[in-house]
């Protein structure tokens, strides 16, 4: 799947796969899975596919939904999460190492002045 997001191209044909999860079985209507990509460019995505009952669902018409698929960017912070609660230690250690998450990371999306408490 290709989306653009700001002008940037998301592709999971060019990304590397870094993990995956599902829930429920393929023919499920429930059925999720999502993969987490890292692109040339060191950013990160989540391609979510799933049932028609799943948060991925396409609108068909108005009572009728159906299989459906996205590309979420996530920051760092959120890839090393979504890694942290769905891959295995091997994996995580391999794409983000045995450290506790970068400054910036710990700061991203934050605004200065509630971490100072001056809000």
């Amino acid at each position: 799947m290709k989306k653009y997001f700001n002008g940037q191209k998301y592709d999971t044909g060019d990304a590397r796969c870094i993990g995956w999860m599902e829930w429920c079985n393929p023919g499920d209507l429930y059925y999720e899975a999502e993969t987490l990509y890292r692109r040339k460019e060191g950013d990160y995505f989540l391609y979510g596919e799933g049932g028609p009952a799943s948060k991925y669902a396409t609108r068909i018409d108005y009572n009728t939904t159906g299989w459906g698929e996205t590309i979420i960017p996530l920051t760092g912070k959120e890839a090393r999460e979504w890694a942290e609660q769905h891959l295995d230690g091997d994996d995580y250690e391999k794409e983000f190492g045995t450290s506790l998450m970068t400054f910036k990371e710990a700061f991203e999306g934050r605004n200065e002045t509630e971490d100072l408490g001056i809000i």
